[in-house]
């Protein structure tokens, strides 16, 4: 279903991860600047239609950026959520070309597998920014910017910081959702950082779910017993998932990293549940890719690669840092 957000309708700023189709935008200090936009004629408000991936906890302050943002540049927001499954992402990135949307923000659930829509919508001269995950090499020229995290970079940080902590740890990885941008360069990032002296024992996907990561974790401890002594989780959500089970398990001294800087993720490393992890605003997240997709239309110069910021939180610092999400 395409659900179109009236401007004056953009005040909620929360939504159910129940939902299968959701309406929203938004602002943060930390994006780049960008010319405020005039109020148009309703006739001529441009109309921006949002290929959402899923839902997750990162996902409601990722929608809240895209709705204030959206809000204060004047623009309406098309929202079409896949849950996850990219070839309900195709038919709605189709869908959402063949509504008249002016331009398109994507945030593919599979990389590789978007191409092909995307190459559709670009033969229709309609601009796109992909956001928080990119799509594949084989597209990624047909797309105005990608916005969003540098996810090989958290990868190789998360790596380093491992290394400092646990030089010789036997390290089990606990991944995001197949096929996605953080989950292929948030491991690839991480192998290709990994000091000499650390093994990966093995990896295995959890879907950005805390549930899920327990029970990842748990069989992973049950089959690795002691020889485990550290998890990376690609998320704060799947981190605090997998605390869980090393907690149920009565293994000791196991280090664990996540990404993100969620609540209950900088609650973790302030209790020294997590030994780390990365920060990475929701909010800013959607206001890049509102902002990047307007001033494309707007005729301004847009950056083609424009990523948040990324601090790294220890123990030592982690009182210095607000969540988000």
């Amino acid at each position: 279903m395409l659900l179109t957000v009236p401007l004056l309708a953009l005040a909620a700023c929360s939504t159910s991860s129940e939902e299968s189709s959701t309406q929203e935008s938004a602002v943060a200090e930390s994006a780049p600047e960008s010319a405020e936009s005039e109020s148009a004629d309703p006739a001529e408000t441009i109309t921006i239609g949002v290929a959402f991936p899923g839902d997750a906890p990162y996902l409601d302050g990722y929608k809240k950026g895209l709705e204030e943002t959206a809000a204060a540049r004047g623009v309406e927001l098309s929202i079409l959520n896949a849950q996850w499954d990219a070839a309900t992402q195709d038919q709605q990135i189709q869908q959402l070309s063949s509504s008249g949307v002016d331009g398109m923000i994507i945030w593919p659930v599979d990389s590789a597998a978007v191409c092909t829509a995307v190459d559709a919508v670009a033969a229709l001269g309609i601009p796109m920014v992909s956001s928080n995950s990119n799509v594949g090499d084989a597209c990624a020229d047909k797309v105005v910017a990608y916005t969003g995290p540098d996810n090989a970079a958290q990868g190789c940080e998360s790596a380093k910081l491992l290394g400092a902590l646990v030089p010789e740890a036997r390290v089990v990885i606990i991944e995001g959702v197949q096929g996605t941008d953080p989950a292929i360069n948030r491991t690839a990032g991480f192998e290709e950082c990994l000091p000499d002296g650390i093994t990966i024992l093995d990896k295995q996907p959890a879907d950005w779910d805390k549930a899920k990561a327990t029970k990842v974790t748990a069989d992973l401890l049950t089959r690795f017993g002691d020889e485990v002594t550290a998890v990376y989780a690609q998320d704060d959500t799947m981190a605090v998932g997998a605390a869980a089970a090393v907690k149920d398990s009565g293994l000791k001294g196991i280090t664990i990293l996540g990404i993100g800087g969620s609540g209950a993720g900088l609650d973790a490393v302030k209790n020294g549940v997590l030994s780390g992890t990365i920060i990475q605003s929701p909010v800013s997240d959607g206001t890049f890719a509102v902002n990047a997709i307007v001033d494309s239309l707007e005729g301004a110069q847009v950056e083609a690669r424009q990523i948040l910021p990324m601090p790294t939180v220890s123990q030592e610092n982690v009182d210095t840092f607000t969540a988000e999400w």
